[in-house]
């Protein structure tokens, strides 16, 4: 389905519970174009066609950095999964699973994997990325934006 393969130890992961339904959440998700709302560094992201789009991404010191991103796997209201292009195993990955709740209300866990696992991440925090507060800064802002009067603005 396009998920990244086992979890590993250098995975980051989150979960939160959004008071929508699992069909809300996932329509909402499952437009890139959205993403500026909900995740912090991603500023802008343009469509290319086929499933591709081209993300902006404001990067340490003011640095806006460009990469193409593509859908590897979309299940209606259960998973959505996307990685960057590039060389193999430069590539980020992102999986998204959708459950609904015992009270009808929709559970997203997330994952992410970096490219070159533990090394990546500590890279990244040596720039002052820290991937795993920023998943859940990020699924934290997606709840508000879900849950405000008009998910869909």
């Amino acid at each position: 389905m396009g998920h990244p393969g086992p979890v590993r130890r250098s995975d980051v992961a989150g979960a939160v519970t959004i008071r929508r339904p699992v069909r809300v959440v996932f329509a909402v998700c499952s437009e890139l174009r959205n993403l500026p709302r909900s995740v912090g560094d991603v500023v802008d992201v343009r469509p290319l066609g086929h499933d591709r789009y081209e993300w902006t991404v404001a990067g340490p010191a003011a640095i806006r950095v460009r990469l193409t991103v593509e859908v590897t796997a979309r299940e209606p209201d259960r998973a959505l999964a996307y990685r960057s292009r590039g060389v193999r195993g430069m590539r980020a990955q992102w999986l998204f699973r959708f459950e609904e709740t015992d009270q009808g209300f929709c559970r997203v866990h997330e994952t992410i994997r970096l490219p070159f696992g533990a090394l990546g991440a500590a890279v990244l925090r040596a720039v002052g990325k820290n991937t795993s507060v920023e998943l859940h800064a990020n699924l934290r802002r997606l709840k508000d934006v879900l849950e405000s009067d008009d998910p869909a603005r």
